[in-house]
Formats: structure tokens, sequence, C-alpha cells
């Protein structure tokens, strides 16, 4: 039977990929709407989703080594901090440039947080 420690990881770990993956999702159905306040097109808007994916992969592939280094519980402190904030960026971006950008940085953030997550629930 699984420990307290490693009960709430799984709990934490399910939420936050829970956070991530309705990040991912929740543009689609709305970038009509959000391209006609930031006087855009859809497809062009649509570029913050893909700008997500990046950040994720990237940070996964080439900061996730880092976190032993650090330490997993920290790392998953900034990282969620910094998820936060470009969270916030995003829903008051001007322009599609600035969401695009944001959600890259949502991404780098998200993408060091799940291997947190997993390294703070193992151990």
């Amino acid at each position: 039977m699984p420990n307290a420690n490693q009960q709430n990881g799984t709990v934490l770990l399910a939420g936050c990929i829970a956070i991530f993956g309705s990040n991912s999702l929740v543009l689609a159905p709305i970038s009509p709407a959000v391209a006609a306040a930031l006087d855009s097109t859809t497809p062009t808007v649509m570029w913050a989703t893909a700008g997500f994916g990046l950040g994720t992969a990237l940070s996964a592939l080439l900061l996730a080594r880092y976190i032993d280094r650090i330490g997993a519980w920290r790392v998953l402190r900034i990282a969620m901090a910094a998820l936060a904030g470009t969270l916030a960026l995003s829903a008051l971006a001007p322009s599609v440039a600035f969401l695009v950008v944001a959600q890259f940085l949502a991404g780098l953030a998200s993408g060091v947080a799940v291997p947190a997550i997993y390294s703070n629930a193992a151990a």
C-alpha cells in the first residue's frame, strides 16, 4: 500500500496534469473569439497552442535533468508559480505574438513541473 507522501504526490500529479491538459485544450474552442478580440485569425491564434507544446517538449528534454540538482520540491514550486504568472500573462495578452510567447513560457514551466511532481511522488 502506498504511503501518504506517495498518495499526496499522486493527487498533486493528477491535479497538475489536469491543469496542463486543460491549458493545452482550452484555446481551440474559443480561438475564434480570441482571434476577434486580438484582431487576428483563428489559425494565427492557434500558434499559441503550438507554442505551449513546443515549450513543454523543450523544457522536458533540456531542463528536467537539473531537477535533482536544485531539488524537486523547489523546482515544482518555481514551475507552478511561473505557470500561474504565464497563464495570467496569456489572459492579459494584448496581441497574438504576446499570447504565443506567454504560452511558450507556460509550456516551459509545465514541461519541467511534471518530472518534478513525479520526483516528489516517488520520494
